[in-house]
């Protein structure tokens, strides 16, 4: 099992741009000194949410201050990049990473980017649909690799075939009985054409703390900024309970809850890489520094033995103490 990190580079009202862009290197450093395998960032426009507007140029300066860790975008957004811009630049960041980039594309979510690039809203799926196809070209005669390409998803079976007639592996962050379903559907579209298991990687915010409750208490505030933030980019959407968003993208509490929860996650979607999404919501620094250090010590190497090959996929089990 690999053990990633994911980094947002979110500002608060008040702190300097520069500065926001500068801590998310400084936690890139600190996750390859940890040894994760890799860092994911994602790519969003105009919200504070995220400033980072491209992840291929973040991964590109990554490469300049790390000396091993994997360098991926989750996601490049599809929708409103050019897939042969999308494909020439990755190529250029593989190379000058020395082969550490790990690409991956999705259609986004965002409404605002949509009217941002001039995308209509009822002409988007159409228009991913179209740039998927001529990225996947592109991207063959750039990227021999496929175990370097990634497709996010939410389930949709036309993507899941695609990801598997091409050997792409799958980015999901949905709940666990969807990650069951999408686990069952992908592992039959892959093994119908290729060997071995696909690669799969199931995204969570984390928070080590010494009990579940501190844990809950001192993500609360900034899980709440991070739901505000997303509910400002789909505003025909309701927005989430703060609860529901913990519940269904939030592993928080001690080592071993963490450890366990994420287990269980692995083997429910079939997953071969558990990526925590650190410092959501722009935590402070210094306890996002204290709950990256911690998790590396205390689940990381117990999580990195996990094999989901032979484990059953099955239903996550409650969260312990809660």
């Amino acid at each position: 099992m690999k053990v990633s990190v994911q980094l947002f580079a979110s500002r608060r009202e008040g702190e300097a741009p520069a500065g926001v862009i500068e801590k998310t290197m400084e936690l890139t450093q600190l996750a390859d000194e940890l040894a994760f395998d890799a860092v994911w960032f994602a790519e969003h426009h105009g919200t504070p949410w995220n400033l980072c507007t491209d992840p291929l140029t973040l991964a590109a300066y990554a490469a300049g201050v790390t000396r091993s860790i994997g360098l991926g975008t989750a996601v490049s957004n599809l929708t409103v990049q050019h897939p042969v811009a999308v494909a020439e630049r990755g190529a250029l960041v593989a190379q000058l990473s020395g082969g550490r980039l790990q690409l991956g594309i999705g259609r986004g979510f965002a409404a605002s980017d949509l009217a941002l690039f001039g995308v209509p809203k009822d002409s988007a799926a159409q228009v991913f649909d179209r740039n998927l196809e001529q990225f996947g070209t592109h991207a063959t005669q750039l990227l021999p690799d496929r175990q370097g390409l990634w497709l996010a998803t939410t389930g949709n079976p036309a993507t899941l075939q695609f990801a598997a007639d091409h050997g792409w592996g799958l980015l999901l962050a949905g709940s666990g009985g969807r990650l069951t379903d999408i686990g069952s559907q992908s592992r039959l579209l892959w093994q119908a054409q290729h060997a071995g298991q696909q690669p799969i990687a199931v995204f969570r915010a984390v928070h080590v703390a010494d009990t579940v409750e501190q844990a809950r208490a001192e993500m609360l505030p900034y899980v709440t900024w991070y739901r505000d933030q997303a509910a400002a980019l789909q505003p025909e959407q309701p927005v989430r309970p703060v609860d529901e968003v913990l519940a269904g993208f939030c592993v928080f509490g001690p080592p071993e809850v963490c450890l366990q929860e994420l287990t269980s996650l692995a083997q429910t979607a079939g997953a071969t890489e558990v990526v925590g999404v650190f410092g959501l919501g722009a935590a402070p620094l210094e306890m996002t520094r204290q709950s990256m250090r911690r998790f590396a010590a205390e689940v990381k190497p117990l999580l990195a033995e996990v094999d989901t090959v032979a484990a059953p996929m099955g239903a996550i089990n409650d969260r312990p103490g809660s």
